[in-house]
C-alpha cells in the first residue's frame, strides 16, 4: 500500500493512547479474538450488499451503514 496515506500516530486510538492508554486493551484483543474464533467455528457468514463501506470516525471508526451479514450453521 505505498500509495496510503500517512496518518498520525494517535488518529484511530479506540483504547487511547501514551501514558493514559487502557490498561485493559490487551485483554480486550484477547477476549475479542477468542469471541470470533468460536464465532467461526459454529457459524459461516456471508457479505450480503459487496458494497463500498462508507466509515464514520467517531470515537471509534465504525461503519456508517453497518455491515449487513448472513449467518448460517456450519
Amino acid at each position: 500500500l505505498s500509495d496510503a496515506p500517512e496518518r498520525p500516530r494517535y488518529a484511530y486510538y479506540p483504547f487511547g493512547g501514551g501514558s493514559r492508554a487502557c490498561i485493559g486493551e490487551s485483554f480486550a484483543w484477547l477476549e475479542a479474538t477468542l469471541l470470533l474464533a468460536t464465532l467461526a467455528q459454529r457459524w459461516s457468514a456471508q457479505l450480503i450488499n459487496s458494497g463500498e463501506l462508507q466509515l464514520s470516525a467517531t470515537i471509534t471508526l465504525r461503519p456508517r451503514n453497518g455491515v449487513a451479514m448472513r449467518l448460517m450453521p456450519r
